[in-house]
């Protein structure tokens, strides 16, 4: 093998290997050790018809790493809610890997909603079934990766977005197709920063939006 061409492979093989080195596990993306806990400010809007009929603002709740388990499907991360004034909400678990991160709503839940799964770069989409009803369908993708946001937390840089979109046919006696759009912005090191959901029903004129954005945290 002449010198050129040895060159050529050695750079060939360097670079490879910088850009595996480059790439990042989903574990970056959501630091699961117990005691590490997020603080969120919340708004909420409902319209109907185009008019906004309730809001609420300046609304906190906070999520707590609080224990983890290995006995049912895998290792699991048992993350709890807590609503300011109002005490525990709900818990839920994570299941954690560098492929992918699922959430079930109870522990012995044979099918979880996957909210994140490598490789983490523009484009990449799975199907999966929502947590709350295995009969729904949803579809997700990451629409942007390497972006930086600025939160009243602070500056966060690499995030990437996940869109998530399903629709439930009927709700309760309400008539006509629900639709839902979640969007979740993740830092590496820190989890999830903020998140963007959108709720409609365009037979009766609905539409619920929430916003969060992460205003203090602690990860050890």
């Amino acid at each position: 093998m002449n010198s050129s061409l040895k060159i050529s492979v050695l750079a060939a093989i360097s670079a490879a290997l910088l850009l595996l080195c480059s790439c990042s596990g989903v574990e970056e993306y959501m630091p699961l050790t117990v005691g590490n806990w997020w603080e969120y400010e919340v708004e909420i809007y409902e319209y109907v018809g185009g008019m906004e009929i309730e809001s609420q603002r300046d609304l906190r709740y906070s999520e707590v790493m609080f224990e983890e388990n290995s006995e049912t499907n895998g290792h699991l991360s048992w993350m709890v809610r807590l609503m300011e004034d109002h005490g525990v909400a709900y818990g839920y678990y994570i299941s954690l890997s560098e492929a992918s991160m699922t959430i079930y709503d109870q522990m012995d839940n044979v099918q979880g909603e996957i909210y994140l799964k490598s490789p983490l770069e523009e484009g990449t989409s799975w199907e999966t079934v929502s947590r709350a009803d295995s009969s729904v369908a949803v579809r997700a993708e990451i629409v942007s990766a390497g972006i930086t946001l600025e939160l009243p937390a602070g500056s966060f840089e690499n995030c990437i977005c996940v869109r998530m979109t399903s629709t439930r046919e009927v709700i309760d006696d309400y008539p006509g197709p629900e639709d839902l759009l979640w969007e979740i912005w993740y830092a590496p090191d820190v989890g999830p920063v903020k998140s963007f959901t959108e709720t409609s029903n365009d037979q009766i004129m609905f539409r619920r939006t929430a916003m969060q954005e992460l205003v203090d945290y602690q990860i050890f």
